[in-house]
């Protein structure tokens, strides 16, 4: 039973963690996205099984973005247990990340150039991991989605 567990965590992209309890992070909401508490087993969840899992409008919207920033030369794209990072001569301009219904788009423009205007946004400089991506969006619907392919166009 255990082996089989096993493959099926592998297959899925999972990344067996331990008890929830011990391995609590206070800066990062619901790691796994599954919304559930509680003790137990807490899976890590790959970005790629974390994109299955999603609602098929998240994910559409995800391959929209990824589209139009891959249409242009000379960008690439990677994909990581917990990013895609889309870069541009190997600087990253984007990143991609799934949390629970919601799609986190990383851009590399300053968010000092646009407070006060339409686009809502948090500035996540402060971490190290995103000092070079540092304006996050949160795309939920149609109007995030909207906004993102707006500011990737003026990103290109």
């Amino acid at each position: 039973m255990r082996a089989t567990n096993t493959f099926l965590a592998a297959f899925l992209g999972l990344d067996h963690v331990g008890q929830r309890a011990a391995h609590q992070d206070d800066d990062e909401d619901d790691e796994d996205g599954d919304g559930e508490g509680g003790d137990g087993i807490r899976y890590r969840w790959s970005f790629t099984a974390r994109l299955h899992r999603a609602p098929d409008e998240l994910a559409s919207y995800y391959t929209q973005l990824k589209n139009q920033l891959l249409s242009y030369k000379k960008v690439r794209s990677r994909v990581s247990w917990s990013y895609d990072t889309v870069s541009y001569r190997r600087e990253p301009i984007v990143k991609f990340a799934m949390r629970q219904k919601s799609l986190l788009v990383y851009l590399a423009l300053d968010p000092t150039q646009f407070e006060d205007t339409k686009y809502f946004f948090t500035d996540a400089s402060e971490k190290k991991k995103y000092e070079q991506v540092p304006m996050r969006l949160k795309i939920r619907g149609a109007r995030g989605f909207k906004h993102a392919s707006e500011l990737i166009a003026i990103l290109a």
